[in-house]
C-alpha cells in the first residue's frame, strides 16, 4: 500500500480531510451504497479543483470481501481513465483500517437514476456505453454487488479482466432493459441476468427491451447490442469477448443506429435484413458500396443490386421461374450446368432454347420506375457465330416475338442478355406474371439460362423517339437517350415488322419500308417469295420470310424480314416515312433483286410515275453501279427535302418485262452513300 501512495502522491487525501467532509461518516451525508459499501457526499480540495468541491466519497467495507488487490487495481485503472459517461477519480485515501476512494460528484446522477427515463433514446444509451475509448472499463464493486459478481468469483475468490467484462456486460443489459440487474419482491432479492440471458438465447428480445425504444431502434442495431453484452455473460472466462471487441461491436451498433437516424430509407434496411448473409455497414456510403457491387436475398434465390441512379436492380434464379415438363425431374440433374452462374442452383442447361418460364414480379423493385425484363443466358458456339448476333424467339401472351441479342453486347463476364418486355412498376405487385414459351429458332448447341433480370430502363423525352419506341417488335434496353442512339445505330424493326429504322453516324433518320406495308390489300396477296428464301428460313414459323444473304450464310444470319412481291406488272406502291429528320435531303430508293440470274448483268431500264406528275420517269439499272455484293439493286426513285417526320408518297410502276423481286424502298439521307441502309440490314 506504501508504494501504491508513493506512485499517486498527487491523488493522496488526508483521513482527517474525508472524516470533516462527510461530519465523520454521517449518515446525513449518505448517497448511495452497495455491496462495496457506502458513498458519502462532502466538500473536498483536490488536484483537479483550485478550492474545494463537492466530491463522492465511496468507503470500502473490508467485510464486503474488498481487499488491497482490488482498489490497488481501481486507483491505477481509474486515475488513468477518462470518459464523458464514467465518473473520474479524484484522489484516495487507504490505511491501516481504510480504504476511500474519492470520485467527481454526478450533479445529474447515476447511470439507474436515469435507466427508466423515457426521455433517453436508445441513441443516447448506446453512446452512455465506452465507444471508441482505448481502455477499458472498470466496472467497481463486482464482488460485493448482487447481479454484477462473476460467477466464476464465487469459486475462485479471484478477480480478473473478464471479471471486468462480466460486470459490464451485466451494465449494458441494463442499459437496454431500462432496468437494474436485480429488484426486490416480497423481501426477497430477485437476480434479473439469468431472465435476461434466456430471453437473448430464445430470441425474444423484444420482452425486455424499455418501453418505447423498439420503435426507434435499427434491428441490427439492437442484434449487435444485445449479442455481445451477451457474449460478456458467458459463463467461462475464456468464452467472453476482450474488451476491445466489446468496444468495436459497440462502435458498430452506434454506427448502424446513427445511420438509421439519420433518414436511411426503410427498404434499405429490409433489404439489408433479408441479405445472405445479412449486410455489416457502417455508414450510409459503406452500404451504398455495398449495393452497388450487389448480393444474395431471399434464401440466396435473388440477386439485389442499385444501379447509378439509386435504382434497384433485380436477379432471380431460373429455378423458381422454370415450368417443368416432368414436374417430377429433379433440376439438378444433366439438365442443370453451374457454369458461372452466381446462384446455387446453377443454370439451367437447355437445347435449341426450348422451355417454359412463370415470370414473377419480385420484391424490392423501384416503384414508379420502367423495368425491362430480360433472359440472361450463354450460348455455347457463340465464338463459332460468323454473323454479330443471334435471335431468341418466344411467345408472349400467345403473341410471337423475337428479341435480337448483339454479340458486341456480350457483357464482361460472358453473359448475354435477351430483352423479353417492358412494364413500369407502380407501386402495386404486377399483375401480368406472365407464361413465356421458348422455342426453336434454328440454332443448334447449348444455352445456359442463368434467369430472369429486372433491369431499370432510361427515359427518353424527345417524341420522335417515344413512338419509335411504342412500334418497336422488339423490347430495347437502354439507360440514357444516348444509349438509345446507340441501340438504333444498329437497326430496329417497327409496325410488326414492316418498317426497318435506324442512325446513321451523324444521328439522321434512315427508313426501309417493306412492300407489304407499301401495297393495296388486293396486291398485297400477291406478294410473293422466291421459295429458296422460303425454305432457308422455315424455322421463323411464317413470322417474317426471309430477305437474305446466300444460302450458305442464312442458317446463321440475322433473318433480314420481308416478302417479296414479284413485279412484272403495272402496280402502285404508297411509301410512308413517319419517321424522318426535318430539314435534309433524303434519297427514295427501290429495293430488288432479279428472279431470273440471267438478267443481273443486264441494262434493264425501270418506268414509273410520281403521283402528281404526269411525266414517265425511265431509270437504267447498271449491275455495276446500282448492285450491292449480295446481289440486291439499290435504285434512286427520287430526292427531296423532308420539312417534316412523315412523308407519303406514290408510285405507279409499269409493265416490266423482267420479274423483280421488290423487297421494299428506303429513305437515305442525301450523303450517304447506297449501300449503308444494306449494311444495316445487314446487321438485322
Amino acid at each position: 500500500m506504501a508504494s501504491l501512495r508513493k506512485e499517486f502522491e498527487n491523488l493522496g487525501i488526508q483521513l482527517e480531510e474525508i472524516k470533516s467532509a462527510t461530519n465523520n461518516f454521517s449518515e446525513e451525508n449518505v448517497i448511495g451504497h452497495g455491496g462495496f459499501g457506502k458513498v458519502y457526499k462532502g466538500e473536498l480540495s483536490h488536484s483537479h479543483s483550485e478550492g474545494k468541491s463537492m466530491v463522492a466519497i465511496k468507503r470500502l467495507d473490508r467485510r464486503r470481501g474488498q481487499g488491497d488487490s482490488e482498489f490497488h487495481k481501481e486507483v491505477r485503472m481509474l486515475s488513468c481513465y477518462r470518459h464523458e459517461n464514467i465518473i473520474s477519480l479524484l484522489g484516495f485515501s487507504s490505511g491501516r483500517d481504510e480504504m476511500i476512494l474519492i470520485y467527481e460528484y454526478a450533479s445529474r446522477g447515476s447511470l439507474d437514476g436515469h435507466l427508466k427515463d423515457v426521455t433517453l433514446t436508445w441513441t443516447q444509451r448506446i453512446r452512455i456505453c465506452p465507444a471508441n475509448q482505448q481502455n477499458s472499463i472498470l466496472v467497481t464493486g463486482a464482488s460485493g454487488t448482487h447481479g454484477y459478481i462473476d460467477p466464476v468469483y464465487m469459486e475462485t475468490y479471484t478477480l480478473t479482466k473478464e471479471s471486468d467484462v462480466y460486470s459490464f456486460g451485466v451494465v449494458l443489459f441494463e442499459v437496454l432493459s431500462g432496468k437494474l440487474c436485480f429488484e426486490f419482491s416480497n423481501g426477497q432479492l430477485k437476480i434479473l441476468v439469468p431472465m435476461w440471458k434466456r430471453s437473448y438465447e430464445q430470441k425474444q428480445l423484444s420482452g425486455i427491451v424499455f418501453q418505447g425504444l423498439t420503435e426507434q431502434m435499427n434491428p441490427y442495431s439492437l442484434e449487435t447490442f444485445a449479442d455481445i453484452a451477451y457474449q460478456c455473460l458467458k459463463r467461462f472466462r475464456e468464452e467472453r469477448p476482450s474488451m476491445s471487441l466489446v468496444v468495436e461491436k459497440l462502435e458498430e451498433s452506434l454506427a448502424l443506429q446513427e445511420l438509421h437516424d439519420s433518414g436511411l430509407p426503410k427498404e434499405y434496411e429490409e433489404i439489408a435484413k433479408a441479405a445472405v448473409p445479412p449486410l455489416i455497414y457502417r455508414s450510409l456510403d459503406e452500404l451504398k458500396v455495398l449495393l452497388t457491387k450487389g448480393f444474395h436475398v431471399n434464401e440466396g434465390k435473388t440477386w439485389f443490386s442499385i444501379n447509378d441512379k439509386e435504382e434497384h436492380c433485380l436477379m432471380l434464379s431460373i429455378e423458381d421461374y422454370l415450368i417443368r415438363e416432368d414436374p417430377n425431374r429433379d433440376y439438378s440433374d444433366e439438365y442443370s450446368s453451374h457454369k458461372n452462374s452466381r446462384f446455387v442452383a446453377g443454370c439451367y442447361k437447355a437445347h435449341m432454347m426450348k422451355f417454359k418460364i412463370r415470370v414473377i414480379t419480385p420484391l424490392f423493385m423501384s416503384p414508379h420506375v420502367t423495368y425491362g425484363v430480360n433472359l440472361v443466358f450463354q450460348y455455347s458456339k457463340i465464338k463459332q457465330m460468323k454473323q454479330q448476333s443471334l435471335p431468341v424467339m418466344y411467345k408472349l401472351l400467345g403473341e410471337t416475338k423475337i428479341s435480337m441479342v448483339h454479340v458486341e453486347d456480350t457483357r464482361e463476364d460472358g453473359w448475354l442478355v435477351a430483352v423479353l418486355y417492358h412494364f413500369t412498376n407502380d407501386g402495386v405487385k404486377s399483375n401480368l406474371d406472365p407464361e413465356i414459351i421458348f422455342e426453336d429458332c434454328g440454332l443448334s448447341g447449348y444455352y445456359y439460362i442463368e434467369g430472369i433480370e429486372f433491369q431499370p430502363l432510361g427515359r427518353v423525352e424527345h417524341p420522335v423517339y417515344e413512338e419509335i419506341l411504342k412500334a418497336a417488335i422488339t423490347p430495347l434496353f437502354f439507360r440514357s437517350e444516348e444509349d438509345l442512339k446507340l441501340v438504333l445505330t444498329r437497326g430496329i424493326l417497327l409496325h410488326e415488322g414492316k418498317t426497318l429504322f435506324c442512325l446513321n453516324e451523324k444521328g439522321e433518320h434512315m427508313e426501309r419500308i417493306f412492300i407489304q406495308a407499301c401495297l393495296n390489300s388486293f396486291e398485297a396477296r400477291f406478294v410473293k417469295h422466291h421459295q429458296e428464301y422460303n425454305e432457308l428460313n422455315k424455322r421463323v414459323h411464317g413470322v417474317f420470310m426471309a430477305f437474305t444473304q446466300h444460302h450458305h450464310d442464312c442458317v446463321d444470319s440475322r433473318f433480314r424480314r420481308g416478302r417479296c412481291y414479284a413485279y412484272y406488272r403495272e402496280f402502285k406502291a404508297c411509301v410512308r416515312g413517319q419517321y424522318l429528320t426535318p430539314q435534309i435531303s433524303y434519297t427514295l430508293n427501290l429495293v430488288f433483286r432479279y428472279r431470273y440470274q440471267s438478267r443481273v448483268n443486264s441494262y434493264n431500264p425501270l418506268r414509273y410515275k410520281i403521283d402528281g406528275e404526269d411525266e414517265t420517269k425511265v431509270f437504267i439499272i447498271y449491275p455495276s453501279t446500282h448492285m450491292t455484293e449480295d446481289g440486291w439493286f439499290i435504285v434512286p426513285l427520287y430526292q427531296f427535302t423532308s420539312n417534316q417526320t412523315i412523308a407519303d408518297l406514290q408510285f405507279k410502276f409499269e409493265y416490266h418485262y423482267a420479274t423483280l423481286l421488290v423487297a421494299g424502298f428506303e429513305f437515305q439521307p442525301y450523303e450517304e452513300k447506297v449501300s449503308d441502309m444494306n449494311q444495316i440490314d445487314n446487321k438485322i
